[in-house]
């Protein structure tokens, strides 16, 4: 469900050619779910695009009267953010903040439940009056090229990212068994990450576990079955994204029988990304399923698909 203000008040001029100009927001509404997320509150920011970029607006919305996604500013160039969601600890920062610098500063402890998560994004738009409208605004989003009516569009992001992980055996000797046991994620990070997009993360990293729980046992080939599923991660910006140090990684532990009787414990290290991905980041908003083909005891050729939601 999304939520549009319309303008339909005259501005008034306050001289000087500094006239307010009506414009509507139209984005996800308060009390709608967004693939899994629910949205309790709403904020817009909007920041003047030139020296400073002081904020202009700063709005918390809690419900969906039409008034509250509608605004007055004037001409000129800007830049609107929007965020869902937000902690207490982001409110805080979020009501004083005064500059885009201060938007950019503030951090996301990511949740672990996807209904909770924290969407944001953010528009460059260019505002003009309109001339068949007075006291309301035209829009452009690519530098005045095209004008629209005046409603501003701002689709919303999750600030986390998702892992799935199916798992079948293809082994040589179809009659080996495979019981997995438990699948770590190494190398996540381990505190706040940027609300804003695209920065590499340099903090502490951790190692989870999103599977620990009854063993798998794979006893035919080519028969996947899901570990776990919708798995909620932080994004993690690599630094240097090409390097494989640090990239996220998924180790599947796993007890190995051969079809002799034989058992043994093997460990499986599978990238979230693959191997010799040009990119190894978790950026946000997407999914990575991955499905893994045991073959041997003790190597994994592994599938990567990544969904973006």
């Amino acid at each position: 469900m999304l939520i549009m203000g319309c303008a339909k008040e005259l501005a008034v001029d306050a001289g000087n050619g500094d006239m307010k100009i009506l414009f509507g927001v139209n984005t996800q509404a308060v009390g709608s779910t967004v693939e899994g997320v629910d949205v309790l509150t709403i904020r817009v920011v909007i920041i003047e695009n030139r020296f400073g970029n002081n904020i202009v607006i700063n709005r918390l919305i809690t419900d969906n009267t039409p008034d509250n996604f509608i605004f007055k500013i004037q001409k000129g160039d800007y830049k609107i953010c929007v965020v869902t969601n937000e902690t207490a600890a982001m409110t805080a920062t979020l009501a004083s903040a005064a500059t885009l610098s201060d938007i950019e500063a503030i951090t996301v402890i990511t949740p672990r439940t996807e209904s909770n998560l924290v969407l944001y994004n953010s528009k460059d738009f260019r505002l003009r009056p309109s001339i068949s409208l007075p006291g309301e605004g035209e829009i452009s989003t690519n530098g005045g090229v095209d004008w629209t009516a005046p409603t501003i569009e701002v689709d919303l992001l999750r600030v986390a990212s998702k892992i799935s992980l199916s798992i079948q055996k293809n082994t040589p000797n179809a009659g080996d068994k495979i019981n997995v046991k438990t699948v770590e994620l190494l190398n996540i990070p381990a505190q706040a990450v940027k609300m804003t997009p695209g920065t590499a993360y340099t903090g502490t990293l951790q190692d989870e576990t999103p599977f620990n729980g009854s063993a798998v046992l794979f006893t035919e080939n080519n028969t996947a079955q899901v570990i776990f599923s919708d798995y909620v991660l932080p994004e993690y910006i690599l630094f240097t994204p090409a390097s494989a140090d640090n990239a996220a990684m998924l180790q599947i532990t796993a007890d190995y029988t051969s079809a002799s009787g034989i058992k043994r414990e093997v460990i499986y290290t599978v990238p979230v990304l693959g191997f010799n991905a040009p990119d190894n980041s978790l950026k946000r908003n997407c999914h990575y399923v991955i499905n893994a083909t045991i073959t041997t005891g003790g190597e994994t050729v592994s599938s990567i698909y990544i969904e973006y939601e």
